[in-house]
């Protein structure tokens, strides 16, 4: 017999916004790349994840914010700077369009520190290193179109400075994801 619960899940995820003069830019690039086979995500779902649980019991949610309050306010707030525009993932055939930002022992610290309060909800860790990045478009097929070469954006400026983190509900749904933010954390 199931428990109710079980049909009660949510996908969720801990992402850092994306400022808003990188959503200007970064639309810009899109506008230049448009190549069959490629699907560009919105700018209002780029976000940098810093931490995916997947599905979670919708009963865990209170005390995942809880324990991301804790995890969090230990943090300080940091700068991240854009690095380049490239495929990814890294080390595998590409299958996305990825804006990189530079890895910093405080985006480091920030993400060991909400994995370990979270591992107990996680039904399966990622053993993968979380590369601060932005995830702008996805290939239908299973390979990266001919046709699309990436130059690099103009970027006036390229460090912004973190200083919250969100947690997520992501919602698949037939024309692409949708995101909710569930709760805000200051850094």
């Amino acid at each position: 017999m199931f428990r109710a619960s079980c049909f009660m899940l949510k996908r969720l995820f801990v992402a850092i916004p994306f400022p808003p003069p990188f959503v200007r830019a970064f639309a810009s690039y899109e506008k230049r790349h448009l190549v069959r086979g490629v699907r560009w995500i919105p700018g209002k779902n780029w976000h940098i994840v810093v931490y995916f649980l997947g599905e979670v019991d919708k009963e865990s949610v209170p005390d995942i914010r809880a324990r991301l309050r804790e995890a969090i306010a230990d943090q300080s707030p940091f700068s991240l700077e854009f690095q380049k525009i490239d495929f990814g993932p890294p080390n595998a055939p590409p299958r996305m369009v990825w804006a990189y930002f530079s890895s910093r022992s405080e985006y480091r610290r920030l993400v060991e520190a909400i994995s370990h309060v979270l591992k107990p909800f996680v039904r399966r860790v990622s053993r993968k290193e979380m590369i601060p990045h932005v995830t702008l478009a996805r290939f239908k097929e299973d390979s990266r179109p001919k046709r699309l070469k990436l130059d690099q954006p103009i970027v006036e400026e390229r460090m912004f400075r973190v200083s919250t983190c969100e947690l997520m509900e992501s919602e698949l749904t037939s024309t692409g994801s949708r995101y909710t933010v569930l709760d805000n954390y200051a850094l």
